[in-house]
Protein backbone atom coordinates (compact mmCIF):
# COMPACT_ATOMS: atom_id res chain seq x y z
CA UNK A 1 0.00 0.00 0.00
CA UNK A 2 1.56 3.20 -0.98
CA UNK A 3 1.71 6.25 1.50
CA UNK A 4 -0.51 8.31 -0.19
CA UNK A 5 -3.14 5.93 -0.03
CA UNK A 6 -2.41 5.47 3.93
CA UNK A 7 -2.48 9.02 4.44
CA UNK A 8 -6.64 9.03 3.23
CA UNK A 9 -8.77 10.02 6.01
CA UNK A 10 -11.96 9.88 4.49
CA UNK A 11 -13.73 7.01 2.15
CA UNK A 12 -16.73 7.61 0.75
CA UNK A 13 -19.78 5.82 2.37
CA UNK A 14 -21.11 4.08 -0.62
CA UNK A 15 -19.23 0.66 -0.85
CA UNK A 16 -19.26 -2.26 -4.06
CA UNK A 17 -20.23 -4.62 -1.61
CA UNK A 18 -22.72 -4.86 1.61
CA UNK A 19 -20.96 -4.61 5.20
CA UNK A 20 -19.82 -8.29 6.74
CA UNK A 21 -18.14 -9.21 9.74
CA UNK A 22 -15.29 -11.53 11.39
CA UNK A 23 -11.72 -10.94 12.38
CA UNK A 24 -10.68 -13.26 9.70
CA UNK A 25 -12.94 -12.38 6.83
CA UNK A 26 -13.30 -9.45 4.30
CA UNK A 27 -15.82 -6.77 6.45
CA UNK A 28 -15.92 -3.70 3.44
CA UNK A 29 -14.57 -2.94 0.19
CA UNK A 30 -15.51 0.71 0.22
CA UNK A 31 -14.48 3.21 -2.50
CA UNK A 32 -11.95 5.67 -1.91
CA UNK A 33 -13.42 9.32 -1.58
CA UNK A 34 -12.34 11.01 -4.76
CA UNK A 35 -10.39 7.95 -6.18
CA UNK A 36 -14.08 5.67 -8.07
CA UNK A 37 -11.88 3.39 -9.51
CA UNK A 38 -10.05 2.08 -6.56
CA UNK A 39 -11.21 0.48 -3.29
CA UNK A 40 -10.22 0.13 0.15
CA UNK A 41 -10.11 -3.38 1.59
CA UNK A 42 -11.17 -3.81 5.67
CA UNK A 43 -10.72 -7.09 7.77
CA UNK A 44 -12.30 -5.72 10.44
CA UNK A 45 -11.88 -2.42 11.03
CA UNK A 46 -7.99 -2.77 9.61
CA UNK A 47 -7.22 -2.27 6.16
CA UNK A 48 -5.46 -4.35 4.38
CA UNK A 49 -5.51 -3.48 0.73
CA UNK A 50 -6.29 -1.05 -1.54
CA UNK A 51 -7.04 -2.14 -5.11
CA UNK A 52 -8.24 -0.64 -8.52
CA UNK A 53 -11.95 -1.93 -8.30
CA UNK A 54 -11.49 -4.16 -11.30
CA UNK A 55 -8.77 -5.94 -9.22
CA UNK A 56 -11.36 -6.09 -5.75
CA UNK A 57 -13.55 -8.37 -8.00
CA UNK A 58 -11.56 -10.53 -10.22
CA UNK A 59 -10.27 -11.66 -6.80
CA UNK A 60 -13.86 -11.91 -5.69
CA UNK A 61 -13.02 -9.39 -2.46
CA UNK A 62 -16.49 -9.18 -0.94
CA UNK A 63 -17.68 -8.73 2.54
CA UNK A 64 -17.81 -12.27 3.92
CA UNK A 65 -15.16 -14.00 2.05
CA UNK A 66 -12.16 -15.70 4.17
CA UNK A 67 -8.87 -12.92 4.12
CA UNK A 68 -6.14 -15.90 4.01
CA UNK A 69 -2.63 -15.48 3.52
CA UNK A 70 -3.13 -16.46 -0.23
CA UNK A 71 -5.17 -13.71 -0.69
CA UNK A 72 -2.90 -11.15 1.17
CA UNK A 73 -0.33 -12.30 -0.88
CA UNK A 74 -2.42 -12.14 -4.11
CA UNK A 75 -3.70 -8.53 -3.02
CA UNK A 76 -0.39 -7.45 -2.06
CA UNK A 77 1.30 -8.25 -5.28
CA UNK A 78 -1.15 -6.08 -7.16
CA UNK A 79 -0.63 -3.61 -4.53
CA UNK A 80 3.00 -3.76 -5.45
CA UNK A 81 2.53 -3.45 -9.41
CA UNK A 82 0.10 -0.52 -8.89
CA UNK A 83 2.66 1.38 -7.40
CA UNK A 84 4.95 0.54 -9.84
CA UNK A 85 2.81 1.80 -12.05
CA UNK A 86 2.23 5.11 -10.56
CA UNK A 87 6.12 5.70 -10.28
CA UNK A 88 6.38 4.92 -14.29
CA UNK A 89 3.54 7.23 -15.12
CA UNK A 90 4.82 9.43 -12.86
CA UNK A 91 8.48 9.36 -15.20
CA UNK A 92 6.14 9.26 -18.20
CA UNK A 93 5.29 12.56 -17.74
CA UNK A 94 8.22 14.08 -18.21
CA UNK A 95 8.81 12.13 -21.65
CA UNK A 96 8.51 8.93 -23.34
CA UNK A 97 10.16 6.07 -22.27
CA UNK A 98 11.14 2.84 -23.58
CA UNK A 99 10.62 -0.93 -21.76
CA UNK A 100 14.18 -1.09 -21.53
CA UNK A 101 14.82 2.33 -20.10
CA UNK A 102 11.52 1.71 -17.62
CA UNK A 103 12.67 -1.39 -16.54
CA UNK A 104 15.77 -0.18 -15.96
CA UNK A 105 14.74 2.80 -13.67
CA UNK A 106 12.61 1.16 -11.27
CA UNK A 107 14.90 -1.21 -10.66
CA UNK A 108 17.38 1.09 -9.33
CA UNK A 109 14.39 2.60 -7.44
CA UNK A 110 14.26 -1.16 -5.56
CA UNK A 111 11.39 -1.93 -7.05
CA UNK A 112 11.34 -6.19 -7.65
CA UNK A 113 12.13 -7.15 -10.82
CA UNK A 114 9.21 -9.07 -11.66
CA UNK A 115 7.10 -6.58 -10.31
CA UNK A 116 8.96 -3.80 -12.35
CA UNK A 117 7.86 -6.20 -15.54
CA UNK A 118 4.22 -6.86 -14.83
CA UNK A 119 4.05 -2.84 -14.14
CA UNK A 120 6.19 -2.26 -17.33
CA UNK A 121 4.05 -4.55 -19.23
CA UNK A 122 0.43 -3.15 -18.07
CA UNK A 123 1.38 0.21 -19.33
CA UNK A 124 2.44 -1.09 -22.48
CA UNK A 125 -0.77 -3.13 -23.25
CA UNK A 126 -2.59 0.39 -22.75
CA UNK A 127 -0.57 1.99 -25.41
CA UNK A 128 1.33 4.17 -21.91
CA UNK A 129 4.66 2.63 -23.21
CA UNK A 130 5.10 2.25 -26.73
CA UNK A 131 9.01 1.07 -28.17
CA UNK A 132 8.00 2.20 -31.51
CA UNK A 133 7.06 6.00 -30.58
CA UNK A 134 10.74 5.99 -28.75
CA UNK A 135 12.37 4.56 -31.97
CA UNK A 136 10.63 7.22 -34.36
CA UNK A 137 11.55 10.33 -31.98
CA UNK A 138 15.01 9.01 -31.63
CA UNK A 139 15.86 8.41 -35.14
CA UNK A 140 14.32 11.74 -36.00
CA UNK A 141 16.39 13.30 -33.85
CA UNK A 142 19.29 11.85 -34.63
CA UNK A 143 18.99 12.84 -38.70
CA UNK A 144 18.40 16.38 -37.96
CA UNK A 145 21.79 16.23 -36.41
CA UNK A 146 23.37 15.04 -39.24
CA UNK A 147 23.88 11.33 -37.68
CA UNK A 148 25.44 8.63 -39.52
CA UNK A 149 23.15 5.36 -39.63
CA UNK A 150 25.48 3.55 -37.67
CA UNK A 151 25.40 6.17 -35.26
CA UNK A 152 21.56 5.56 -34.97
CA UNK A 153 21.44 2.75 -34.37
CA UNK A 154 23.96 3.16 -31.48
CA UNK A 155 21.59 5.47 -30.06
CA UNK A 156 19.16 3.05 -30.64
CA UNK A 157 20.13 -0.12 -29.12
CA UNK A 158 21.15 2.54 -25.55
CA UNK A 159 17.80 3.04 -25.21
CA UNK A 160 16.89 -0.89 -25.65
CA UNK A 161 14.62 -0.46 -29.19
CA UNK A 162 14.96 -1.99 -32.46
CA UNK A 163 15.60 0.29 -35.33
CA UNK A 164 15.45 0.14 -38.78
CA UNK A 165 17.81 -2.33 -40.37
CA UNK A 166 21.16 -1.96 -40.53
CA UNK A 167 21.98 -2.02 -44.27
CA UNK A 168 19.34 0.20 -45.13
CA UNK A 169 21.13 2.42 -42.53
CA UNK A 170 24.16 2.51 -44.36
CA UNK A 171 23.10 2.58 -47.75
CA UNK A 172 22.20 6.13 -46.76
CA UNK A 173 24.85 7.15 -45.08
CA UNK A 174 26.53 8.65 -48.34
CA UNK A 175 23.85 10.83 -48.50
CA UNK A 176 23.56 11.99 -45.49
CA UNK A 177 26.74 12.65 -45.23
CA UNK A 178 27.08 14.54 -48.25
CA UNK A 179 24.22 16.45 -46.90
CA UNK A 180 26.23 17.46 -43.43
CA UNK A 181 28.87 18.45 -45.81
CA UNK A 182 27.43 20.92 -48.32
CA UNK A 183 26.14 22.62 -44.66
CA UNK A 184 29.38 22.66 -43.40
CA UNK A 185 30.74 24.17 -46.48
CA UNK A 186 28.02 27.07 -46.62
CA UNK A 187 28.68 28.08 -43.16
CA UNK A 188 32.40 28.11 -43.47
CA UNK A 189 32.29 30.04 -46.28
CA UNK A 190 29.89 32.17 -45.54
CA UNK A 191 32.45 33.33 -42.37
CA UNK A 192 35.55 33.80 -44.94
CA UNK A 193 36.37 36.30 -47.51
CA UNK A 194 37.13 35.11 -50.69
CA UNK A 195 40.60 34.16 -51.48
CA UNK A 196 41.22 32.99 -48.05
CA UNK A 197 39.63 29.97 -48.04
CA UNK A 198 42.55 26.72 -47.20
CA UNK A 199 40.59 24.39 -48.67
CA UNK A 200 42.84 21.61 -47.41
CA UNK A 201 42.32 22.62 -43.34
CA UNK A 202 38.67 22.97 -44.17
CA UNK A 203 38.44 19.39 -45.62
CA UNK A 204 40.18 18.45 -42.50
CA UNK A 205 37.48 20.47 -40.12
CA UNK A 206 34.84 18.62 -42.53
CA UNK A 207 36.35 15.15 -41.71
CA UNK A 208 36.57 15.38 -38.70
CA UNK A 209 32.84 16.94 -38.20
CA UNK A 210 31.51 13.78 -40.32
CA UNK A 211 33.60 11.67 -38.25
CA UNK A 212 32.18 12.98 -34.74
CA UNK A 213 28.99 12.16 -36.62
CA UNK A 214 29.85 8.61 -37.09
CA UNK A 215 30.34 8.46 -40.92
CA UNK A 216 32.78 5.83 -42.02
CA UNK A 217 36.69 7.35 -43.53
CA UNK A 218 35.10 6.65 -47.63
CA UNK A 219 32.04 7.98 -47.15
CA UNK A 220 33.38 10.89 -45.41
CA UNK A 221 35.90 11.40 -47.73
CA UNK A 222 33.98 11.11 -50.19
CA UNK A 223 31.50 13.56 -49.08
CA UNK A 224 34.12 16.34 -48.47
CA UNK A 225 35.45 16.26 -52.13
CA UNK A 226 32.05 16.54 -53.96
CA UNK A 227 30.89 19.36 -51.37
CA UNK A 228 33.81 20.88 -51.98
CA UNK A 229 34.13 20.31 -55.48
CA UNK A 230 30.32 21.89 -56.35
CA UNK A 231 31.94 25.11 -54.93
CA UNK A 232 34.93 24.76 -56.45
CA UNK A 233 37.10 23.31 -54.54
CA UNK A 234 39.47 20.98 -54.69
CA UNK A 235 41.73 19.31 -52.06
CA UNK A 236 45.44 19.78 -53.19
CA UNK A 237 47.44 17.05 -51.94
CA UNK A 238 50.71 18.01 -49.46
CA UNK A 239 53.96 17.42 -50.91
CA UNK A 240 55.86 15.07 -48.54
Amino acid sequence: MSSDDRQREHESSGTLFPSGHGADVVSVVRELAGSPKRVSVLVGRRRVAVLLSTQALELGLAPGVAWTDEMAARAGRLERVNAAKAMAMRRLAARARSRAEMLAWLETKGVDARIATEAVERLAEVGLIRDEDVAEDEVRRAEAKGLSGRAIQARLAARGVDGRGGEAERAGDRERALDVARGIVEVELSRLAAGTVDVNVLARRMLGSLSRRGYEEEAAREAVERALGERGLRVEPRDE
